[in-house]
């Protein structure tokens, strides 16, 4: 617990009176509802002054957790790792479901992806699934075995019970291109732009499974058409809306082949 509270996190400096050791449990529950809110720079301020000296071993564990996961999203990997593995170490975490534990090893298994110690991370992952078989947890296994290399895992795991989040299908689609199956990723890449708001990088991830189809299809002199070409220009201009740069740079290159096959 001690580096817990001599942890140091870039965040403003608030001039505030130390807290009463009697007001410690509303300042927990006015963490947890600041951290569950998404406003990180609260949970923070109120982390570095709260007194908790009256808090019980699980509330002491679950603030180590708090502290972890927001390390993490502010990109102190390293820092995330060491509290994720306090939080399971602490002696409150008996006390904890399976679920609870299970949060712990999947903030290990994030931080070691992070980190690209994937070997480890899927270790890790593997402890949270065992406890609890979490969609969350599935994906973040599916990203570390995409990452080791294992496509068609990925696709397996992805296969049942798929939630409507683009991150989900695009990842699916990312391993289908990997694997040289275009037509089932522009089929689950297409999928992933139905849901609200797809982010450019799924719109340029179709555009890259029909112009590596539009390609192989080409060199086979299967067909010579260019609709392959136009749906991924259509694909790429979508990405530019969203500002994607990448796909700028993309379509400079599918337009040119567009027209070098209409001549």
């Amino acid at each position: 617990m001690k580096r817990f509270l001599l942890s140091v996190c870039a965040v403003l400096v608030f001039a505030v009176a130390p807290s009463s050791a009697a007001n410690s449990k509303t300042e927990y529950q006015t963490v947890m509802l600041a951290f569950d809110a998404g406003d990180h720079a609260g949970a923070l301020h109120l982390l570095e002054t709260m007194d908790t000296s009256r808090l019980n071993d699980s509330q002491v564990a679950y603030l180590n957790l708090v502290w972890a996961k927001i390390q993490l999203k502010s990109g102190y990997k390293n820092r995330a790792l060491a509290n994720f593995t306090e939080y399971l170490n602490s002696s409150g975490v008996p006390a904890l479901s399976d679920t609870e534990k299970s949060w712990g090893y999947r903030g290990q298994a994030e931080c070691y992806l992070a980190l690209g110690q994937y070997a480890l991370g899927l270790k890790a992952i593997d402890k949270a699934i065992a406890l609890e078989s979490a969609r969350r947890s599935i994906f973040i296994k599916a990203r570390i075995q995409f990452n080791l290399g294992d496509f068609e895992d990925v696709v397996s795991l992805l296969d049942e019970g798929t939630p409507k989040k683009a991150s989900y299908w695009n990842l699916k689609g990312l391993a289908q291109i990997e694997m040289s199956r275009f037509p089932n990723a522009i089929k689950t890449l297409e999928q992933a732009t139905t849901f609200d708001n797809p982010p450019a990088y799924v719109w340029n991830n179709l555009a890259t499974a029909f112009l590596r189809l539009d390609a192989l299809d080409y060199a086979q002199d299967w067909k010579t058409s260019t609709v392959g070409l136009r749906r991924a220009l259509d694909a790429l201009d979508k990405a530019v809306e969203l500002g994607s740069t990448k796909a700028k740079a993309t379509r400079v290159k599918a337009e040119e082949a567009l027209a070098k096959r209409s001549q």
